[in-house]
């Protein structure tokens, strides 16, 4: 009975709980830190790199903090909100400058 009961009690705090999200209106001004995947393969070849993005109007500029030879990476981005209810946004980005994509920094 104690556990039918304690049950009960958890799933009635559970009905409560709900992440309320909400998405920036614009990325200008804004600074991420943002861990790359840690495996690494052919097509992720900065695996567990940490990169630095920082936005302008329109712009990037992205820098891998653990690995200061190469970059910083420049290019453009689109941004909008699609639901701001639901904390919905889409970004769009595309990386043009410098023209040499970034490599791997590890030796396998």
């Amino acid at each position: 009975m104690k556990k039918i009961y304690f049950f009960a009690v958890l799933s009635l705090f559970s009905t409560f709980t709900y992440a309320k999200c909400k998405v920036p209106d614009s990325l200008e001004g804004l600074t991420f830190q943002n861990m790359i995947d840690p495996y690494y393969s052919s097509i992720n070849p900065n695996a567990g790199a940490i990169e630095r993005i920082t936005y302008h109007t329109d712009t990037y500029k992205a820098r891998f903090i653990n690995d200061r030879t190469i970059g910083p990476f420049k290019g453009l981005y689109t941004y909008r909100v699609l639901d701001e209810d639901n904390g919905v946004g889409l970004y769009q980005g595309y990386e043009s400058k410098p023209f040499n994509k970034p490599r791997s920094y590890r030796s396998l």
